[in-house]
């Protein structure tokens, strides 16, 4: 009996054009850029910069290198803490993450520099660079994500140990970022002999629990407006 296939039909898989992914790439990498850009601007309030750059800062405040190499030096020993915790489950597209460390320690630099004048004893002015700080970096992550390129070895981190023990990766992001928030109070004990809450060597403070909070939340909110925006420029 022959079949008819007249009504059938063979749907192909669409594949991406190379444009595509470059246009996802580079939206990727002006979101470092914006993430670099809230991470220095929050960290110019003198209340405090956030989790993930706790350690960094406090390094950075000691001396021997900048914040941005700091940075770098902590995202390569994050993702060699993955490798260890996949062992060969480790996917080679995860060593994208070097490309992106470098380019947001360039970044971290870049932006610290320019911002280096706006720090000031009001309040006022402290809580509004912190407020712009958090929603600059909150804008920065949610373009990350909407690009579907490559992520930071921070958040990468808590993808992988959510991965390999089963947890939520909310629950562990809390962890993750209450880890650093202590190294980064350790090392301002054992290298900067000191606890400072409030000025411009302020590792840990007010800023960093306002950061912990509002960012995710601002990035909750946005998210699916920066979905929405930045797909008009992932059409085949």
């Amino acid at each position: 009996m022959k079949q008819d296939l007249s009504d059938t039909k063979t749907v192909a898989p669409v594949r991406e054009s190379a444009f595509n992914i470059f246009k996802r790439y580079l939206t990727a990498t002006v979101g470092l850029f914006v993430v670099a850009f809230g991470v220095a601007v929050s960290t110019r309030s003198n209340l405090g910069t956030s989790p993930i750059s706790c350690p960094p800062y406090a390094l950075s405040l000691w001396g021997g290198f900048t914040m941005g190499e700091y940075t770098i030096m902590m995202h390569i020993l994050l993702i060699c803490i993955q490798i260890a915790l996949l062992r060969k489950k480790f996917r080679l597209v995860l060593l994208l993450q070097l490309a992106a460390s470098f380019m947001f320690g360039y970044f971290t630099d870049l932006t610290m520099n320019i911002t280096a004048s706006w720090q000031s004893e009001s309040i006022v002015w402290q809580f509004g660079l912190l407020l712009v700080g958090c929603i600059v970096l909150a804008i920065g992550i949610a373009m990350e994500v909407s690009a579907k390129a490559w992520m930071l070895p921070g958040e990468q981190t808590v993808a992988v140990i959510a991965e390999v023990t089963g947890g939520d990766f909310g629950k562990i992001k809390i962890w993750f970022d209450s880890t650093l928030v202590a190294i980064g109070l350790l090392l301002s004990i054992i290298l900067l002999h000191k606890i400072e809450f409030n000025g411009p060597e302020s590792v840990v403070g007010v800023g960093t629990v306002v950061a912990a909070l509002l960012v995710g939340y601002v990035i909750d909110k946005i998210q699916p407006a920066t979905n929405r925006l930045l797909g008009f420029l992932y059409k085949q």
